[in-house]
């Protein structure tokens, strides 16, 4: 987070200037150093700190932010929902379990109660015969 405050940016800057300044104001005596040092490196990370826009990085760093906070919004509202259904399915299951031990007992109980007409109504046609003798 250092590099994107612009004083501590500017800081670096100027001590890159400074280091490539005096690299290059070496005299033909410390040629030597100024090569043992690997020169194109230092180059290649002064321009490449000079081009490379801290702005746009921050920009687009931020941009991508916003994007996986709306994706991890959507996510959590989705994962949210599917907890709901599969709550709302558990409880039909419950349900629907239950209302089948009811049937069961009721198809039980039904034919309890056929069985018991069925008895019923042989008593009836015997006391009927009975009667009419």
């Amino acid at each position: 987070m250092r590099l994107f405050d612009k004083d501590y940016q500017k800081e670096i800057q100027s001590k890159m200037e400074a280091l490539n300044e005096k690299l290059k104001n070496l005299n033909e005596g410390k040629e030597e150093f100024y090569t043992t040092i690997n020169k194109p490196k230092i180059d290649e990370l002064y321009k490449s700190f000079n081009a490379y826009k801290v702005d746009d990085l921050i920009f687009k760093t931020i941009s991508k932010l916003e994007s996986l906070q709306n994706n991890h919004e959507e996510s959590a509202f989705i994962f949210l929902k599917i907890k709901d259904m599969l709550d709302q399915q558990e409880k039909i299951s419950a349900n629907m379990d239950e209302n089948s031990e009811i049937l069961t007992n009721l198809k039980s109980n039904i034919t309890e109660n056929v069985t018991t007409m069925k008895k019923n109504i042989e008593n009836i046609r015997e006391r009927l015969k009975n009667l009419k003798k």
